[in-house]
């Protein structure tokens, strides 16, 4: 049994001017894919014929040159050929929709977890509760705290319509916990690596170094207050330089200057250095 992935060009690259983490959980799982499967023929599922041609051309760049299937609204049912699809997110439902037309169980879905907590990605979720999924279906959850949030959506939507509906069968795809892969060559790096980005950034051989990684957003992603009293602390106690190198990119100019107050206010004695986490050149030098 081989695996069709539903591909869109922007799901599965760093390339793009929003960079976010489920771009990067995409490219790496990409690239892991055709690095990693068995040879056979390839199969995609796209929106667009231009998409499948995209996969073609990313395959054969990382070393693939078997046949691409592409498979299309108008063919859906080629997928039964294949037996599983995977797609880059948890809203599985509406996939599920799709294939009831050719039988529930003529193949399998498998989606998977990337941000539980915006509206979006909630209501993806509680919509399982009433697509037609089955319990050979999975969206992946990336950790155990992912999967006790999924569960708990999931028993407020259920909860909801045994009150109102007096829904008494709920049908459900399989939850496993399987955490985010990574190429670990990508972060190996000599001692001649290291001490060029350290002389890039201005940073001693004795300054404590400190990288975030990730979008740079108070709301949407991690509050830096904590992050910024912890490093302030540790220079307090070592005597020691602090280096903090953030590297994201900023939504806009307001969220960049609340950046830039809060870290003068909560770690005066910190240097931070930003870097544009959208360039894969900032990205390697951090």
């Amino acid at each position: 049994m081989t695996a069709a992935i539903h591909y869109h060009p922007e799901a599965h690259t760093t390339s793009g001017p929003k960079l976010m983490g489920r771009n990067a959980a995409g490219e790496s799982f990409l690239r892991g894919f055709l690095a990693h499967s068995a040879p056979g023929d390839l199969w995609v599922q796209v929106a667009q014929t231009e998409h499948g041609k995209h996969f073609a051309e990313t395959a054969r760049a990382l070393g693939r040159d078997e046949p691409v299937h592409a498979v299309s609204a108008t063919n859906l049912g080629a997928l039964a050929q294949v037996g599983t699809v995977y797609f880059p997110g948890p809203g599985i439902g509406e996939n599920a929709w799709h294939r009831a037309a050719y039988g529930h169980g003529a193949w399998n879905l498998c989606g998977i977890t990337h941000t539980t907590s915006s509206a979006r990605a909630m209501d993806a979720i509680a919509e399982l509760i009433t697509a037609p999924v089955q319990p050979w279906d999975a969206v992946i959850c990336t950790s155990a705290a992912v999967k006790d949030n999924v569960e708990r959506v999931l028993q407020a939507q259920a909860a909801h319509l045994v009150q109102r509906l007096g829904v008494q069968k709920l049908v459900l795809p399989q939850l496993p916990v399987i955490p985010l892969g990574i190429h670990t060559q990508d972060f190996v790096f000599s001692a001649k690596q290291r001490g060029a980005a350290r002389k890039a950034l201005s940073a001693g051989k004795d300054a404590l170094v400190v990288l975030f990684m990730g979008r740079l957003s108070f709301h949407a992603k991690a509050h830096p207050l904590a992050m910024y009293r912890a490093l302030q602390m540790a220079h307090e106690r070592t005597s020691k330089p602090v280096v903090l190198v953030e590297c994201g990119w900023h939504a806009n100019d307001f969220i960049a200057r609340a950046y830039a107050d809060a870290a003068r206010e909560a770690c005066p004695a910190v240097r931070v250095v930003t870097l544009d986490g959208r360039k894969a050149e900032d990205r390697q030098t951090a």
